[in-house]
């Protein structure tokens, strides 16, 4: 995981193949402080290949907490890997997923 920017508009995430618990703490403040700065957010997954449950409990409670927040999230790319595992564990939908990668 990688945040390839962040200034006082927007943060944009880019996520690596593997996205496991390594790298939840980062994610997290990064994430924390978009909201908090109330900064848009733009998350890439598009090469995702493997990704911890944690970390998709994360990025739900992320995605639930901007909403409450009117934070804006925009998902610029979603992997089927990423698709997937969202949806094994039935979050798919409330990740707000674009709608390409939800069918």
């Amino acid at each position: 995981m990688s945040v390839s920017e962040e200034n006082e508009s927007k943060t944009v995430i880019s996520c690596t193949s593997t996205v496991d618990i390594k790298i939840a703490v980062e994610l997290f403040e990064h994430l924390s402080s978009a909201i908090e700065s109330h900064r848009a957010v733009e998350i890439n997954a598009e090469d995702v290949e493997r990704i911890d449950t944690a970390v998709l409990q994360l990025f739900l409670a992320f995605v639930l907490e901007a909403k409450t927040k009117e934070v804006s999230i925009t998902w610029l790319g979603v992997s089927d890997a990423f698709v997937t595992a969202a949806n094994l564990l039935g979050i798919g939908s409330q990740l707000a997923l674009p709608d390409a990668a939800r069918s």
